[in-house]
């Protein structure tokens, strides 16, 4: 399950309506020429139990055109075998 804020779709001048709460929708919106650094990060943070933490700055693309330079910061929630279970997070 993904969940989006209202928020996140105000920086960004869509509406929920305009994109659906799914991974696949927020990689549509990373900026071309940061998408596949940032999805291997992600990637490989997600993959490392021992990651309980991760940060990246990278360039969401507005509605409008333009890039949003954002620092993305989120929580990884392990169960007791490091399998992920849940990630919390932030881009400001």
């Amino acid at each position: 399950e993904v969940y989006y804020s209202p928020r996140w779709f105000d920086m960004l001048g869509y509406t929920p309506d305009d994109l659906p709460q799914s991974h696949d929708a927020w990689s549509r919106v990373v900026h071309p020429d940061d998408r596949e650094r940032v999805e291997r990060s992600l990637k490989a943070w997600f993959d490392d139990p021992t990651v309980s933490h991760y940060e990246i700055e990278f360039r969401f693309v507005h509605k409008a055109g333009h890039a949003v330079q954002v620092l993305s910061r989120a929580v990884i929630l392990r169960d007791a075998q490091g399998r992920l279970r849940r990630v919390a997070g932030t881009n400001s």
